[in-house]
């Protein structure tokens, strides 16, 4: 027999494990549709599974870190509605990585061959401790990275301020993108980004993208903007052949230039980051995440075209 998931959660008790360390687990499910699911692992998270839409039996696996004797692993609802048939555990074998000595942009600036060389040296050694900046309301502009309320709290609850503090380019385009709140936001962002570097941090952008034809101030896709505002924007039509002077191709365009400034000022004062740009796309909530891989692909060379062959970005791992 077989566990419908539903609208439940699944718990398997009594996974033993010879010795503690990390296994592979097996999951062997069946959905009707594409649909994700938190795992716990002993009653911590452990991270989101997605499941791919199947007709017959077909297999999710994933990293697992278990104690010595009996552990307990469970599916916990987040899209639910899979069945499970069994789970399995396995020795983890480790791959070897080969990451190159050099960062992908050519003639990158010395702060970014300095923050790429650090993060190979330190790759599968350390954990940077880091933290996701939330609001920027009542953080004062220039001010010190460390008067911002996450990394304040941080410091209260561990002593300890975070190495890696993430901004957001959430506000920096869009519909609404002109309006002083919105340009007041990005430019703390970029101020506590030049303040963290200073003092030897490491500043990390991520950019929830709104629908470059600013017909909405969204960037979730309908299915996933629980009743909120969405967008039904399709990339995939600024990627048609001769389509260089569509709408769609110079809104995306049009946006990559406008966050590549940003950058282009970081750049002028010796600060490098991080970049993260089009995430979580595995996922089926973002417009830029809902078409083919190829597709994904030709947006993601044209933000890194456009920003480091035609803007002259060199900062940015």
């Amino acid at each position: 027999g077989y566990a419908d998931m539903q609208g439940g959660n699944i718990t398997f008790t009594g996974v033993t494990a010879e010795a503690a360390g990390k296994y592979l687990l097996t999951i062997h499910y069946k959905a009707g549709e594409y649909k994700a699911n938190y795992l716990e692992v002993n009653g911590a998270t452990a991270g989101t599974l997605d499941f791919e839409a199947t007709t017959d039996w077909a297999d999710v696996t994933s990293p697992v870190t278990l104690k010595a004797g009996e552990n307990t692993i469970a599916l916990k609802n987040f899209w639910g509605w899979i069945s499970v048939d069994y789970i399995s555990i396995d020795p983890y074998q480790s791959q070897a990585f080969n990451l190159s000595a050099s960062p992908v942009t050519k003639n990158a600036t010395g702060a970014a061959q300095k923050l790429y060389s650090f993060l190979r040296e330190n790759f599968g050694k350390k954990t940077i401790s880091g933290i996701m900046t939330g609001d920027m309301s009542s953080y004062t502009l220039g001010a010190d990275f460390k008067t911002h309320p996450d990394a304040s709290d941080i410091y209260t609850r561990s002593g300890k301020y975070p190495a890696l503090v993430g901004v957001d380019f959430l506000f920096a385009s869009g519909p609404k993108a002109s309006e002083s709140w919105y340009m007041e936001y990005t430019d703390k962002a970029i101020g506590l980004a030049k303040d963290l570097w200073k003092q030897g941090g490491i500043p990390a952008f991520t950019w929830h993208w709104k629908d470059p034809l600013d017909q909405t101030d969204a960037f979730y896709i309908q299915s996933a903007a629980n009743g909120g505002e969405y967008t039904d924007f399709d990339f995939a039509t600024a990627f048609k052949s001769g389509t260089t002077e569509s709408a769609a191709y110079k809104g995306i365009v049009a946006d990559i230039d406008h966050i590549a400034d940003y950058f282009l000022e970081l750049q002028k004062d010796s600060v490098a980051a991080i970049w993260r740009p089009l995430h979580e796309a595995g996922g089926k909530w973002f417009w830029w995440s809902i078409n083919s891989g190829k597709q994904f692909a030709a947006l993601y060379r044209l933000v890194f075209d456009r920003m480091v062959n035609e803007k002259g970005v060199r900062n940015l791992v």
